[in-house]
């Protein structure tokens, strides 16, 4: 009798332990991919604010895509299929923006153009990254509180 309480502790204990380890393992797993994708949203608007902004000369602002680089490379290391897949449908986005966006001021209807493409693959991946990290409710339907744009008003 005592030899199989000794026994059962000793399962129970490991396995305990391996449950730990696993449920450990799953967040940190969680806990870096929460930290790429923050850090990919932090890059897009650093380079979105670049890209929108003009120096004193009237120049359009050229973006310093280092930092993007960076983080994109992280999630597509760190993060599940559709996410990663998703980081490069911004990119792709974000380079069309780019080689549209001309050093001038563009007319506010036509900076919406170029910026509604990205802006919803962005959404996409905030939703799909929500998702993945489990939260819960339903999926964001917008980035921005903000109203729809009305270039004429």
């Amino acid at each position: 009798m005592a030899a199989a309480s000794v026994v059962a502790a000793l399962i129970g204990g490991t396995l305990g332990g391996i449950v730990a380890q696993r449920h450990e393992g799953r967040r940190w797993t969680r806990d870096q991919r929460m930290k790429a994708y923050v850090d990919l949203i932090e890059s897009y608007a650093s380079v979105y604010q670049q890209h929108a902004s003009f120096d004193s000369d009237g120049r359009r602002g050229q973006p310093d895509w280092t930092d993007w680089t960076r983080s994109l490379a992280v999630v597509y290391v760190v993060a599940e299929s559709g996410v990663a897949n998703q980081a490069r449908m911004i990119d792709a986005a974000m380079y069309r923006m780019h080689i549209h966006a001309t050093e001038k001021l563009i007319p506010a209807d036509a900076w919406i153009a170029l910026r509604e493409p990205l802006e919803r693959e962005v959404l996409v991946f905030v939703n799909a990254a929500r998702a993945e990290l489990g939260s819960r409710g339903e999926p964001l339907p917008a980035l921005w509180g903000r109203q729809a744009d009305h270039p004429t008003s």
